[in-house]
């Protein structure tokens, strides 16, 4: 540092640090050729941003030696510990900091690294989520597309089943209406063949007619007997069956639908089989209670008169 750079410098610290002391006060110091290196020194070492404290620093170490602070610092430690930084000290933390900003600018650059796949990483899950609620949204809006076409396709079924219910149960009142007819008629000659039943008995009666019939005539009256049996007991059936469906379909005809004429077809084809039942059992029936015992009843008869023919022509 020059001798006037030392001056003007300071000139400022002592201007800067509310002094009295002028350029004319410290000039002789530096035009005297004893003193001006030795001045000049000073001012380069004590007069430093590292060595000369600031105006508040002043101030503020004022304060604390008023108040005997700096005194009890001093008293209480040790300083002759405290040294001043040389330069191998500067240098030292110097190299130390460059280190720390290589490492901290290597961090920096790590950090920026991971930051930039973390951003990349968020990106593709914001676009994953966004693509995942978009085909959330479609297959709810096709659910529900499928579910408005079901129902409305439930409908249509039901108003057609519940039509042809309709229809049908109409068609069956008519035919019932139809069989009603055909059914008093079928019941007035049921009745008479009944009425005949009792006839066609005294007929087979040997003991009360003096004329004995043959086996072709009982066979015949028997089989006669079984028809007229099978025909009133297949009326009866038929009579019962139609009261029955005719009493159910009238008793709730507007909430009836086609699942309701499932236990009627069962009941049709039971009827059915009964009715191809019926002709065994009718004739079962008619040879024990006439058939066998007329025949029986013949057999001893046509014997005890071949005996008595044998008895007459013997004696």
């Amino acid at each position: 540092m020059e001798s006037k750079e030392a001056l003007t410098h300071l000139v400022q610290v002592l201007q800067t640090h509310g002094t009295t002391l002028t350029v004319e006060d410290v000039q002789w110091a530096f035009d005297s050729e004893s003193t001006r290196d030795t001045v000049t020194s000073w001012v380069e070492e004590h007069l430093g941003q590292d060595t000369l404290l600031s105006p508040e620093e002043a101030h503020l170490f004022s304060k604390l030696e008023a108040d005997g602070t700096v005194q009890q610092i001093i008293r209480d430690n040790d300083l002759s510990m405290v040294q001043p930084f040389t330069e191998d000290s500067y240098q030292a933390a110097l190299k130390a900091v460059e280190a720390s900003t290589k490492i901290i600018d290597r961090h920096t650059h790590e950090l920026k690294s991971q930051q930039q796949v973390l951003f990349t990483f968020q990106e593709k899950k914001r676009k994953t989520e966004l693509q995942y609620k978009k085909v959330i949204a479609q297959h709810q809006k096709k659910k529900l597309q499928e579910k408005q076409y079901t129902d409305l396709l439930n409908d249509e079924l039901l108003q057609d089943a519940l039509a042809q219910a309709q229809g049908a149960q109409r068609q069956l009142q008519g035919t019932m209406e139809r069989l009603r007819s055909k059914i008093d008629t079928f019941l007035k000659d049921d009745d008479k063949v009944l009425a005949n039943v009792d006839r066609l008995a005294q007929d087979l009666d040997l003991d009360t007619d003096n004329q004995e019939p043959s086996s072709q005539e009982i066979e015949f009256l028997c089989a006669n007997l079984t028809k007229n049996r099978v025909l009133g007991l297949q009326h009866r059936l038929d009579r019962i069956y139609l009261e029955t469906l005719y009493s159910s379909l009238n008793e709730n005809p507007e909430s009836q639908t086609a699942g309701d004429l499932e236990p009627i077809s069962s009941m049709t084809s039971s009827l059915q089989t009964l009715h191809q039942e019926i002709p065994s059992v009718a004739q079962m029936s008619v040879s024990q209670e006439f058939s066998n015992p007329l025949s029986t009843l013949l057999t001893q008869r046509q014997s005890l008169a071949s005996d008595h023919n044998h008895s007459t022509l013997t004696y």
